[in-house]
């Protein structure tokens, strides 16, 4: 289980998940990133950067159940948009890092 792939990644993911790196993780299908935020709605560290493909409906589809986020990496998402992010900041009040 050295390299991570979606049956890992689901098999790591639970309520206890605290903190999540996807860096650069583009073989990871949109399906499996929609999961994250309700197998492990506890995220509090969560880094999607260069995730270009992820596109607006599945990072909203992330955040909705994230309410516990305080430091988030989204550099170079192209797909996200501001409804998106509106909603991750409305449901993560303690965010400090964005």
């Amino acid at each position: 289980m050295t390299i991570l792939n979606e049956e890992n990644l689901r098999a790591y993911l639970s309520d206890e998940t605290l903190r999540l790196n996807l860096e650069n993780h583009y073989w990871i299908s949109n399906n499996m990133i929609q999961t994250i935020g309700r197998v492990a709605p506890n995220l509090m560290v969560l880094s999607l950067r260069r995730m270009k493909f992820v596109s607006n409906p599945i990072f909203a589809e992330v955040f909705k159940y994230l309410t516990k986020l305080e430091r988030v990496d989204l550099t170079d998402c192209d797909g996200l948009l501001p409804t998106a992010t509106a909603l991750m900041i409305d449901n993560n009040k303690k965010m400090s890092h964005l």
